[in-house]
């Protein structure tokens, strides 16, 4: 297990009139991912500069890249330059929070990983004290949602002091039927005021749009509902491909989708 160092840099000084963020860990599975470089990374760059993010706080990557916390830290800082949305870049406020960035490779099938998962959150809790609090960003396939509930559970996690939360990230399901069984899934280990549920799909403008048109419009508030439109299809055209998401075989596979 790596040994970690407490930062004496402060965080810069806050641009807005909200409380900062309660001190916590925030473990990211799925953290070698693009959303991780792309959106998580940056939002959290953006909090920082803004003074929201508590200076009691930690951030856990975990993935099945091999690399070490500095070589983490390097990947994430150069992805940062390309995709952080301020207009200049504060390399103090970077410095500080990639600082608190730490890395743990491993399968989320691995218990062992898990272990040393909790050890070194362990760890980081009494350095930045968290006072016990965990949030867990699952930004992974739902397929194994139920899977990194099971090993948090077994690895102990519930048994810490604190608040424990999670966010599932992801289209929740392609039927209802999926839908309720992730939801049977996670609630076999988590409370529901515990689970932060993100939809891509929910969240995207052209939805968005179609809500605010349907209930600012009359005409077409009583008609645009299950007993009127029997489905709806998106088609979402992006630049970005299935990467280095996925093995092998399911980037084949989605490549020939």
């Amino acid at each position: 297990m790596e040994t970690v160092q407490t930062t004496g840099t402060a965080a810069p000084a806050a641009a807005s009139t909200s409380p900062p963020a309660d001190p916590c860990i925030l473990v990211i599975f799925g953290a070698g991912g693009d959303l991780t470089r792309r959106l998580l990374i940056p939002a959290l760059y953006n909090l920082h500069c803004d003074g929201l993010l508590s200076p009691h706080f930690a951030i856990v990557g975990m993935s099945r890249e091999e690399m070490d916390s500095e070589g983490f830290r390097a990947h994430l800082g150069h992805d940062l330059h390309t995709f952080n949305t301020r207009q200049d870049f504060d390399s103090s406020a970077w410095d500080d929070l990639g600082s608190r960035l730490h890395y743990i490779p491993g399968s989320f099938e691995d218990g062992a990983a898990f272990a040393k998962l909790h050890e070194l959150v362990t760890q980081l809790d009494a350095q930045y004290q968290a006072h016990g609090n965990v949030l867990f960003y699952m930004a992974t396939p739902p397929s194994v949602f139920g899977l990194i509930s099971v090993n948090l559970d077994r690895a102990g996690f519930h048994g810490m002091p604190g608040w424990k939360r999670i966010i599932v990230e992801k289209p929740f399901g392609t039927s209802l039927p999926s839908a309720q069984e992730l939801n049977r899934q996670i609630l076999a280990h988590w409370r529901e005021d515990q689970v932060y549920r993100i939809d891509h799909y929910l969240g995207k403008e052209t939805v968005q749009n179609i809500l605010a048109f349907r209930f600012a419009n009359e005409m077409f508030e009583p008609l645009w509902n299950k007993h009127h439109v029997d489905h709806i299809q998106f088609t979402v055209s992006e630049a970005v491909t299935v990467e280095g998401r996925g093995g092998t075989t399911t980037a084949r596979a989605c490549c020939a989708t």
